[in-house]
């Protein structure tokens, strides 16, 4: 009997909470990959894809920039060409689908290593699942197809191996990091952090050792001060260890760089800028610097000076820039569940929850239970495979240019000017695109969106033939000016319209009969629903929007203005022909459904 009661508990006590620690991790993880499979939406991935090919292509090392003709052969050099080979190596045999499959495996990677460092500090994963969830919650907004995601993977593998308890001596204690920072300064530009991490974490392990009512760090054998000297050294030694040494190091420290990155670049904002204040991450991130606080101000008596350090870091460097609230939430998960785990109440509740191992398993297989509803409530329908890439870049407004002949150096905005380095390079070049390598570049694409002046100037100085543009619709304020500026500018004529760009192009930049053929001279889709009585003539109003209708067949807005005019017009058979059309992509379109009344009444 009483060895049966011992199987009973053993079977409580282990294996019960354990495979319900498993389930955990298994949801959370299964999570984190369903959180990453979904259209790519991002616009670097292009001009990074375009290094990758160039580099590939020629088997030239790149130092001066052929991407823009704003700039003609300004230094630069691409500092993650090792991963913008590889995403680029990824696209040309998998197709998109194959760079989504990619980012989930990272991220899936990512995850999977902080559970092994969790299980390494002794955490349990079912109690600790919560604030895996916060960090996903606070993260996954950060999940886009670039060479950041393998910065992610490294920060946590550094701190995976800092944290882990195998030996450090010999020449193993030096090698692992510095073939890691070799790899990273090749991979992504912050490899600065590397040296950083682990300075950080010695000094932290350092004070540990001699101020005893700290208690214990998290290293299992004291390293000599020499030895963490030689390796950082190392560490800044390797970090030249790539194509363009110099200015891989030195680059990103300019200040025209810094400038251009912190001002005029969003994701190098606070968390707390007003114009990220809807950001997806609020009030996740917040809540986890609360948390990570919380953790180290009740354990201060057994406080794990290295863990602070690295934690108070990333939390500094996110607030400067939420960028890195990423590293931060990384960073902070084993390190606060860590500390967390021997603050006085944690031991309290823990304690307690195991005195019955029957009991204790209540708990955990109820939070794994709620975690998969919640699992399945709100990520399968964000799950994007078949539609890889979204279809909201201006491919066919560029197909025409290229097919035409047309717009060789134009204007645009910075989204379209890292896909026109994909898809017209070499043929065309772009004005500016998501790197902004300088100021005054930077500073001519916003005055041309301010004042006519400055539109007239920027033309002049750049010599621009063309301008492709948003839809409207889709135009921030500095965009929608350049829409009325042409539209005023005698010069320029609109030749393109699509559900995603428009394109203009000077009036004498091509063949009278071409102009005649593709030039929009009475519609356009700001202003035609605006106008109290028709354009005339008719005749070219009905050529002008049947050619929008086959350019842009699927566009509302054009949909929409020639249901109006055919309503007009007395053709109401094809007004409710194209509304139909409008509900089929919004059913609850308010302006198509407002029309439909309008005609059906008229219809009597």
């Amino acid at each position: 009997m009483k060895g049966q009661l011992t199987k009973r508990e053993t079977i409580q006590g282990r294996v019960w909470p354990a495979a319900v620690d498993e389930a955990a991790r298994t949801v959370v993880l299964l999570y984190a990959i369903l959180l990453s499979l979904f259209a790519i939406r991002n616009n670097d991935i292009w001009w990074h894809m375009a290094v990758g090919r160039r580099l590939v292509e020629t088997g030239e090392w790149i130092t001066r920039d052929p991407f823009l003709f704003s700039l003609p052969e300004i230094a630069w050099v691409p500092h993650a060409w090792l991963s913008e080979i590889v995403l680029y190596a990824i696209h040309a045999w998998f197709s998109p689908v194959g760079l989504i499959v990619l980012r989930a495996v990272i991220v899936g990677v990512i995850f999977f290593l902080l559970f092994l460092q969790l299980r390494r500090l002794n955490i349990s994963f079912t109690l600790a699942s919560p604030v895996a969830l916060l960090v996903l919650l606070s993260i996954h907004s950060r999940f886009i197809v670039r060479p950041h995601l393998v910065g992610y993977l490294l920060v946590v593998i550094l701190i995976g191996w800092l944290i882990s308890s195998r030996a450090r001596e010999g020449a193993r204690f030096f090698i692992f990091p510095a073939v890691l920072q070799i790899l990273w300064v090749n991979l992504h530009p912050s490899f600065y952090i590397g040296p950083v991490v682990v300075l950080l974490f010695y000094a932290g392990e350092w004070i540990n050792a001699r101020v005893r009512l700290l208690g214990p760090g998290l290293a299992e054998t004291p390293v000599p001060t020499k030895r963490i000297a030689l390796l950082l050294l190392l560490m800044i030694a390797v970090s030249f260890v790539n194509p363009s040494p110099m200015e891989t190091v030195i680059q990103p420290l300019r200040g025209e760089s810094i400038t251009l990155l912190t001002e005029y670049t969003l994701e190098w904002r606070s968390p707390f800028a007003p114009e990220i204040k809807g950001g997806a991450f609020h009030p996740y991130y917040e809540i986890l610097l609360v948390l990570a606080a919380a953790a180290f101000a009740l354990a201060w008596r057994r406080l794990r000076v290295s863990s602070l350090l690295i934690v108070v870091f990333f939390a500094v460097l996110s607030m400067q820039a939420h960028r890195f609230r990423v590293e931060f939430a990384l960073a902070a998960l084993p390190l606060v569940l860590d500390q967390l785990s021997v603050t006085p109440i944690v031991e309290y509740i823990r304690n307690n929850l195991t005195k019955s191992a029957s009991q204790a398993a209540r708990l955990p297989f109820a939070a794994a239970i709620l975690l998969s509803a919640f699992l399945i409530v709100t990520s399968w329908d964000r799950v994007e495979i078949d539609g890889a890439v979204s279809d909201r870049y201006p491919t066919e407004a560029f197909r025409f240019v290229r097919n035409e002949g047309i717009a060789y150096r134009s204007f645009h905005s910075i989204a379209f000017g890292s896909y026109l380095i994909w898809d017209l390079y070499p043929e065309r070049q772009a004005f500016i695109d998501g790197r902004t390598l300088s100021p005054s570049l930077h500073a001519d694409f916003l005055v041309c969106q301010t004042v006519t002046a400055g539109f007239n100037g920027v033309i002049r100085k750049y010599l621009l033939d063309g301008f492709i543009l948003p839809v409207p619709e889709r135009s921030d304020g500095g965009m929608t000016r350049l829409h009325h500026f042409l539209m005023q500018a005698d010069a320029w004529v609109l030749v393109h319209v699509d559900a995603n760009a428009l394109v203009y192009i000077v009036e004498d930049s091509a063949p009278a009969d071409w102009m005649e053929q593709h030039a929009y001279r009475v519609y356009h889709p700001m202003t035609f629903a605006r106008q109290r009585s028709l354009p005339s003539p008719i005749e070219r109003v009905t050529e002008e929007l049947e050619r929008a209708q086959l350019e842009a067949p699927d566009y509302p807005r054009v949909l929409l203005d020639s249901a109006r005019f055919y309503g007009a017009t007395g053709r109401t058979d094809r007004a409710l022909d194209m509304i139909d059309r409008v509900l089929e992509m919004d059913p609850k379109s308010e302006e198509a459904l407002s029309i439909r009344a309008i005609l059906e009444r008229a219809g009597g």
